[in-house]
């Protein structure tokens, strides 16, 4: 198996994300997801903290700013370039795009069914 190289414009429906062809093993079980997608500044977005079972989620801001809510760790703001780093298990939140932002989400190993909301 070689490295791969995308294009993130080929990374464009967060809802079915990108599934790299060499990481789909014969039994269809996704080892990983990767989903890009602009938002718009939301002021007031719903709460939906959640945890993940057996999942990390990685958060990539290449731009803009968001608030986030993770465990006990209260409000953090994450600046463009920064990356957020969800192990399984934690409970977390995007509480609001603080202006308009463009987003990486990397979830590994891909579970359907894996997240638990609050």
């Amino acid at each position: 198996m070689g490295i791969q190289v995308v294009d993130i414009s080929q990374i464009n429906d967060w809802l079915i994300g990108y599934y790299p062809n060499n990481l789909v093993p014969s039994d269809g079980k996704i080892a990983l997801a990767i989903h890009h997608f602009p938002v718009g500044p939301r002021p007031d977005r719903p709460d939906v903290t959640h945890r993940h079972e057996t999942m990390f989620e990685i958060h990539i801001l290449l731009s803009g700013r968001m608030e986030i809510q993770s465990g006990n760790q209260g409000v953090i703001v994450v600046s463009a370039g920064q990356l957020v780093i969800y192990p399984p298990g934690v409970w977390h939140n995007v509480i609001r795009y603080l202006e308009p932002s463009t987003l990486i989400t990397i979830q590994a190993p891909h579970t359907l069914g894996d997240k638990i909301l609050c």
